[in-house]
């Protein structure tokens, strides 16, 4: 016979009669039962017990254990709780009490084994409580379930001091599934009293750090342990399905698949009414705790949830079916978007017979939500209308999480003009014209170029960027070119030539002193009144005490330092790309300032080298920036 454990509900009624439940578990059992809305419970002693079907489990265990303390708190009544927990395993005692130790010390006195459960007790003297749970999982390397704990001394929220015990459902990959008979904060996180509780073992142990062991028991079930056929039990309805059975040895679910029955037979001849959902938010972030509520209905014994989630090609397969929900219950899902549908069913059906009649539940309309990551919806491209360099576009968005769509504006790009032409160019007298092309949408603008006016050198020609400072500089007198038709732009400038351009564009001011310091100046020299006044000024000096070199190139350095040092040292820039600049360096105020001004720029965009030498075309261009343009 091919058997397979069943994670199917139990009826409540028979499950009773199937246990063997001592008088005290019997007494408050048998009432919980009873009640039509009561959870139960699929019990996974020792495997197949997934983390999220541990949650659910200790939801299920907490509202049972619940009603039969008949309080609506454990407080002082942990023992209580815990029994619940064991009786529901086939583990069953006589009830003593509340004190937790002392119920400890009961089961610790079963021994060897019950419920078809061995019994391995792991005593205080012996072990801490990290080393018993370190060694009952192999130091986490292994699963294991269904372990309790208890605790010669702990402290109530009055502060009393009183014994106490806990159920540990299970521990999976070093995670513990537990939950207290008290409001527990663990780790910083405040958990209601019956809440699911996750934690590594190093954490539970810490957080017990106030209580005195009294010991750890593993129940386990032995290995070559064989269900007997035991009492059958009720499974969901509505499709074909093999008969479910719990083993009367250790109360374990299985299920016979060589057999297909159906539940036919109704215990009131009513199915239950419809549910409805209480509202729930269209999306969630990642994280949060998804509430799942519902109005309790008529003639339902209990409800199954059904989960699905959005695949990649826009379908719902189911992602998630929850047997033996119960309404306020949460989950916590990964990025998607969701359908919830809820199932109100009767189990009152208690024939078994060949398919043929109809499904006993009923379910309400599926209710959709999405969650999305911690930092919102992640955006991909799904269609876009690509916006001109006059008119904006529409991107249109899809989050790949939840599948939620969004338009987005997209601005005109602009035009992107593309290097001047000159069709015609200027002469002395005539307009010429330059063209500009949008390398987009290929717009195009003409733009009138004036006559060049005074301009005797055929080597300065209109579309370079000395043009206008030449025709300035020679139009002012500040300088001349090297013969009546050549200017020679790319030509180096020398240090005479550059304090005489710098004097002639100050007005030529007459030196302060006439005598002559530099051996190597003479009166007569064009550079001769220049030299002196720039010296005296402090604007250029002597390259030693008695000469002026005044035919050694000048630098790129040099010439801005000249310039920032005749405009007053003005305060200089914040700064500036160029990467070849030097913090300290003489010339190194003077290059930000004029940067900044606009009045020197680099070689390149990083680039402004100050050793390279200064030609006669940027020389004019620096001066006209400076002194010549409106």
């Amino acid at each position: 016979m091919k058997k397979r454990i069943c994670l199917a509900a139990l009826v409540f009624a028979l499950l009773l009669g199937s246990l063997p439940v001592t008088a005290g578990a019997a007494a408050w059992g048998a009432e919980l039962f009873q009640t039509p809305q009561g959870p139960s419970n699929t019990v996974l002693p020792n495997s197949l017990a997934s983390p999220s079907a541990l949650r659910q489990q200790i939801q299920y265990i907490y509202q049972a254990a619940k009603r039969g303390a008949g309080t609506s708190t454990f407080k002082g009544y942990c023992a209580w709780y815990v029994n619940w927990q064991l009786y529901l395993l086939g583990i069953n005692r006589e009830f003593v009490g509340g004190n937790g130790n002392q119920e400890f010390d009961n089961y610790c006195d079963l021994t060897r084994s019950n419920g078809g459960y061995n019994i391995t007790a792991y005593p205080a003297k012996s072990y801490s409580l990290r080393g018993a749970l370190n060694a009952i999982t192999e130091s986490g390397t292994k699963d294991a379930y269904n372990i309790l704990v208890g605790f010669q001394v702990g402290s109530g929220a009055d502060g009393l001091k009183y014994g106490h015990t806990c159920f540990i459902h299970g521990i999976v990959d070093g995670q513990v599934y537990y939950s207290e008979s008290f409001a527990a904060t663990v780790d910083g996180v405040k958990h209601p009293k019956g809440a699911p509780i996750v934690c590594s073992i190093d954490t539970f142990c810490d957080y017990y750090t106030w209580a005195v062991l009294d010991g750890v028991i593993l129940f386990t079930i032995p290995a070559a342990h064989v269900h007997d056929k035991g009492t059958f039990l009720f499974q969901d309805t509505g499709h074909p399905h093999s008969p479910c059975y719990q083993c009367s040895l250790c109360g374990e679910i299985w299920q016979d698949t060589a057999v297909t029955q159906y539940v036919s037979s109704c215990r009131d001849c009513n199915l239950p009414e419809t549910p409805a959902m209480n509202p729930m938010e269209p999306a969630y972030l990642l994280g949060t705790e998804i509430s799942f509520s519902w109005e309790p209905v008529k003639n339902a014994t209990r409800y199954v949830l059904y989960l699905y989630r959005l695949d990649e090609n826009g379908n719902y397969p189911l992602y998630e079916r929850i047997d033996n929900a119960f309404s306020g219950m949460t989950r916590s899902l990964p990025v998607g978007a969701y359908r919830v549908q809820v199932q109100a069913v009767n189990d009152g059906y208690t024939g078994v017979e060949t398919l043929a009649a109809a499904s006993p539940s009923l379910s309400f309309d599926v209710v959709q939500f999405w969650i999305c990551g911690k930092y919102g919806h992640r955006w991909t491209e799904a269609a876009v209308a690509e916006p001109t360099c006059t008119a904006g576009g529409l991107r249109s968005l899809l989050c790949r999480d939840c599948g939620e769509t969004l338009g987005e504006y997209l601005s005109p790009l602009g035009h992107s003009y593309g290097a001047a032409t000159y069709p015609v160019l200027p002469t002395l007298e005539e307009d010429g014209c330059k063209e500009t092309v949008c390398t987009r949408c290929g717009d195009r603008v003409l733009q009138t170029l004036p006559a060049t006016g005074r301009n005797p050198f055929v080597d300065v020609i209109y579309t370079k960027f000395y043009y206008a400072p030449v025709v300035w500089a020679y139009e002012t007198g500040v300088s001349y070119g090297v013969d009546v038709t050549h200017f020679l732009p790319g030509g180096a400038c020398t240090r005479g030539q550059v304090v005489t351009f710098l004097w002639r564009a100050m007005g030529s001011p007459e030196p302060s002193e006439t005598g002559c310091l530099f051996q190597d100046l003479t009166p007569g020299r064009y550079d001769y009144k220049a030299a002196l006044w720039a010296n005296e000024t402090g604007i250029a000096m002597g390259v030693d005490e008695t000469h002026f070199a005044p035919d050694q190139t000048v630098t790129r350095g040099q010439f801005v330092t000249f310039l920032y040092r005749a405009m007053g040292q003005p305060e200089p820039g914040e700064g500036s790309p160029m990467v070849d600049l030097t913090p300290g360096r003489y010339y190194y105020s003077a290059v930000l300032w004029a940067w900044a001004q606009g009045i020197a720029g680099g070689m390149d965009a990083t680039h402004f080298a100050p050793e390279a030498p200064c030609t006669r075309g940027q020389v004019v261009t620096f001066l006209h920036r400076a002194f010549g343009e409106a």
